[in-house]
């Protein structure tokens, strides 16, 4: 549904869309639905259209016909030769269409979507028919002197007739696919009659149908394929994208590996033990152990030769360089990405699964974990312009989730949960199940951080259907963690975090390790994730676990000028929020020492920060403000969950501390905060939110 600038055709688009419910929000998204491009019009709309079109000569509206049937068309067959520049030069002045020169051909199209669909709907069946054959017919008599005039002759004549010759169907269907018209190229290879469909026609059916949305489909296809696949490439080609398919889709490990250690029993030759090292390592790094995928991985042979190898090339990168970024060694990772986007190009026209701007997924990723945020988000919108402009809307789905990613670790907690939310909506009308968890437990982070417990709550809950991805191991739990601190339970968000550390060191995940014990020392126990933020500073070449490392140090140390050049790290990397957080802390830490000056330094720098975080509540941005600045962690865990309701014995119960305890530190935030009240100590919290 386009409305090419037009604001009220726009209008007229989403009311249309609206009134036949084929736009829907999913609380976060709204989305067109992909039948509503059959019902895009209203009644206004239409009548608008058609007035402008009344006037046209027969000549000119046949040709706006053709275009509107075919998206663009040759002026022989539909305007008499005499007549050609007259009708050209109504429609043109008209604001009809756009006319442009292609080398030596003279390109006219629609200047609105929308007068193609209002032109068609009444067209009867016979007239588009013959529109089409028209086309071909004139497309043939000029000899299909472009690569592209071959692949409009087949389609149009599907359109017009439904069948063509098989090579013919598969080898326009290979130029819609290398285009991304992955729908066009399914349509094309579904015409291609049962009986004379192959293994490799298959195999390019079942990566066309993922692509276009119809994943359910893709199994059964895939299925059919390995039965007729006949060789060591063929059943290695059809295997591969099985264990695509069931993994990244599905969400069956197990499965997938079945697939690859089946194939490993017809592998002979060393590209062919190649082949199923590498679909079994990406596996492994998807899964969480990084390091036994890359092992598996070994060295990486850049300049293959067999096109059966490139695929395999090109998906082994990708994984490559993650499982880099995972281990702690995010300057080969940068550098793997990069070779990887420059081969993808290299081999773009031989490539099946993956778009070039996929690759650079890896290279979001290593951007910021190695501190160089800005750069990750200009990489991200690099990658997701291209793939929306080539509608590769499957690698959309995880650049948006590295994108969100990048957005949360800079401490822009609306930003992230807008990306988030995209990549939810993208891989549920895709068919992405492996990206669901990780996207939906991010959204419920991020939502947390803002308050609205409820959204989170949601997400929550709806992403405990999904499984895990390896490769942010532990990283889900920052869901529950944030929930726990906007209800006031610092402790339990604690144990959550130590908890979620702990699995992703077990894994030699240390990225995601840094970034949870970052997490645990800024909710109030640097002390212990110091130590163990220091060892992966040892071994690691992050400059952000290197800042981490530092900023949990000066925490525990309650060191006001370590905490000054923290924050100024922090901040040169992009890391918005652990900047502001650990100005805070340093301005606390000056104000306990009796040191106003730099304490009102301090606090007007947290400020100026603070407005980077997209309103983001955390402990660490109010502990050194006032009214609330005198407080100690404990005090305000106790005071949250006071103004909440609960009792002096349920504060206790819930963290596992005396009632007596309780209210003695009830008396001391009370004095601290001037209250007297638990709607006083309310008002008086929420002022500092």
């Amino acid at each position: 549904m386009k409305s090419a600038g037009n604001p009220l055709f726009l209008r007229e688009l989403v009311f249309a869309a609206l009134e036949s419910r084929f736009m829907k929000n999913d609380g976060e998204v709204w989305e067109l639905e992909p039948a509503a491009e059959s019902a895009t019009t209203t009644p206004q709309l239409t009548d608008l259209v058609e007035s402008r079109l009344s006037a046209i000569s027969a000549e000119g509206r046949a040709l706006l016909e053709a275009i509107s049937v075919c998206g663009e068309a040759s002026l022989d067959g539909v305007v008499p030769p005499e007549k050609q520049d007259g009708a050209l030069i109504e429609l043109e002045s008209e604001g009809l269409v756009n006319i442009s020169l292609d080398g030596r051909r003279t390109r006219i199209d629609l200047a609105h979507p929308i007068y193609g669909e209002v032109l068609q709907r009444n067209m009867p069946p016979f007239k588009r028919r013959r529109v089409y054959l028209n086309q071909v017919a004139s497309l043939e008599a000029h000899g299909l002197r472009r690569r592209d005039d071959f692949f409009r002759s087949v389609a149009w004549r599907v359109e017009a007739t439904g069948s063509a010759k098989t090579d013919h169907l598969v080898s326009a269907a290979r130029l819609a696919r290398d285009a991304h018209s992955y729908t066009r190229a399914v349509q094309l290879l579904e015409a291609v009659p049962q009986p004379e469909r192959t293994a490799a026609c298959l195999l390019l059916l079942g990566h066309c149908l993922a692509q276009a949305g119809r994943t359910e489909e893709v199994e059964d296809v895939l299925v059919q394929a390995q039965r007729l696949a006949v060789g060591e490439d063929e059943i290695l080609d059809v295997a591969f994208a099985r264990v695509q398919n069931l993994f990244w889709v599905q969400g069956g490990k197990a499965e997938a590996l079945d697939v690859i250690a089946e194939a490993g029993r017809h592998a002979r030759s060393s590209s062919a033990l190649f082949r199923i090292r590498s679909a079994e390592a990406t596996i492994r790094i998807a899964c969480g152990d990084p390091q036994a995928g890359l092992d598996a991985l070994g060295e990486i042979d850049y300049d293959v030769e067999d096109p059966a190898e490139i695929n395999v090339l090109l998906l082994s990168l990708m994984y490559q360089s993650p499982g880099l970024t995972m281990t702690g060694r995010t300057a080969e990772a940068i550098s793997t990405a990069e070779n990887a986007y420059k081969i993808n190009l290299k081999y773009h026209d031989q490539a099946l699964y993956l778009h070039p701007s996929a690759q650079r997924n890896g290279l979001i990723f290593a951007l910021a974990e190695a501190g160089r945020l800005p750069e990750a988000r200009a990489v991200g919108n690099l990658a997701l312009c291209e793939l929306m402009a080539a509608r590769a809307q499957v690698p959309h789905v995880w650049t948006a989730l590295q994108m969100a990613r990048a957005e949360w670790l800079s401490g822009h907690p609306r930003s992230a949960r807008h990306w988030y939310a995209e990549s939810v909506a993208l891989a549920r009308s895709h068919g992405q199940t492996l990206a669901m968890r990780p996207a939906l437990c991010g959204l419920a982070a991020a939502a947390a951080q803002v308050n609205d417990t409820a959204s989170a709550r949601k997400a929550i809950e709806e992403a405990a259907r999904y499984p895990h991805v390896g490769l942010f191991v532990g990283e889900d739990d920052l869901a529950t963690a944030w929930l726990h601190v906007a209800d006031g339970k610092l402790a339990a968000a604690r144990e959550v975090l130590e908890a979620a550390a702990a699995s992703a060191r077990a894994s030699g995940v240390l990225s995601s390790e840094a970034a949870l014990l970052t997490d645990v020392a800024r909710l109030g126990d640097a002390r212990q994730a110091a130590r163990r933020l220091g060892e992966l500073a040892d071994v690691c070449d992050s400059a952000f676990t290197r800042a981490r490392a530092g900023y949990a140090a000066a925490l525990a140390a309650n060191d006001p000028p370590a905490l000054e050049v923290a924050s100024a790290s922090f901040e040169k990397m992009g890391a918005d929020l652990l900047a502001a957080e650990a100005s805070a802390a340093a301005a606390a830490a000056w104000k306990r020492a009796g040191e106003s000056r730099k304490s009102t330094a301090g606090a007007n720098r947290t400020a100026r920060l603070a407005v980077l975080c997209e309103g983001a509540r955390t402990p660490g941005l109010t502990t050194a403000l006032e009214p609330a600045a005198a407080l100690t962690a404990r005090e305000r865990e106790i005071a949250v969950l006071t103004s909440s309701g609960a009792s002096a014995q349920a504060v206790a119960e819930a963290l596992s501390i005396s009632r007596r305890t309780v209210e003695n530190h009830l008396y001391s935030i009370y004095g601290k905060l001037g209250v007297s009240t638990r709607a006083e100590l309310k008002k008086a919290l929420e002022a500092t939110n």
